[in-house]
């Protein structure tokens, strides 16, 4: 059996998860160095799956 064109190689792509070891939580806008690198957003109340309905 031939996996499909879009099949993913879950081992490989594990391999290329890194974490940053120096994140760093700011609580205000004039907390952001705008020089230091990439922001991410959070939900104060974590991530949810939500059911998709047709």
């Amino acid at each position: 059996m031939t996996a499909p064109p879009y099949a993913v190689d879950a081992k490989a792509l594990a391999e290329q998860v890194r974490y940053w070891d120096d994140v760093q939580q700011v609580t205000s806008a004039d907390d952001i160095d705008p020089e230091a690198g990439e922001i991410f957003f959070e939900p104060a109340d974590g991530y949810q799956l939500i059911p998709v309905h047709e």
